[in-house]
């Protein structure tokens, strides 16, 4: 591939298959904390529903696959909810995560206003993987993503545990209608996260702690 200033003309976003989600699958294993992962099954589940989808970034002229993101659209609404991104471990530090991020809201559907995305806190106990998450948080908050001020809780078979929710928009907001985001949360744990027992008491706790309007910092 060539050099990463020609990135519009050498790499593009498209959608991905049953053999592709076979070969990001491992990567997935790895490239995300367990309590946050979603089983093969569930993973597979959701996908068939059609409004989850797996997207890749590839060159133009090769099948290596560069990046993945699984994501939920919320169809009227035009907003995204991000799941999980991830860049190629052969290709990262290149902009390539920044690229995907913008070509979500510009080039996936043109209509999209925003992204929602859950970000890890950094408390671990390790002080390598606190500078990950710090990292990571860098990453998108460069990118423009702004966090919502208000407490949530990511739900999963390991129980729930606070997580930040950000949110890019093309549109320089300072806010939120607690309404908007309310629809999001109800939305997303219908259609994501049915299968999880406590999922309606976690939802319920999270759309109490909502203001409105809700602040982004």
């Amino acid at each position: 591939m060539s050099s990463m200033k020609h990135f519009t003309e050498d790499i593009y976003l498209c959608p991905g298959n049953k053999e592709d989600f076979d070969l990001i699958y491992s990567f997935y294993q790895k490239d995300f904390p367990a309590q946050e992962q979603k089983d093969r099954a569930t993973l597979l589940a959701l996908l068939e529903k059609g409004v989850y989808k797996l997207l890749l970034l590839r060159p133009r002229l090769d099948p290596t696959i560069l990046g993945y993101a699984f994501i939920y659209d919320l169809y009227p609404m035009q907003v995204l909810w991000l799941d999980y991104l991830a860049i190629n471990p052969d290709f990262r530090s290149r902009g390539l995560g920044s690229y995907f991020l913008k070509s979500l809201l510009t080039r996936y559907n043109p209509q999209i206003s925003g992204i929602f995305i859950e970000v890890e806190i950094p408390n671990h106990q390790d002080p390598a993987k606190v500078e990950v998450q710090k990292r990571r948080i860098r990453f998108y908050e460069k990118s423009r993503a702004k966090r919502i001020d208000a407490p949530y809780l990511f739900p999963s078979v390991h129980g729930a545990f606070p997580m930040y929710l950000y949110y890019i928009s093309n549109l320089p907001l300072t806010t939120l209608s607690g309404s908007f985001v309310k629809q999001t949360l109800l939305s997303v744990f219908k259609n994501l996260h049915a299968d999880l027992s406590d999922s309606n008491h976690i939802l319920d706790l999270n759309l109490k702690a909502l203001p409105d309007p809700v602040l982004l910092n």
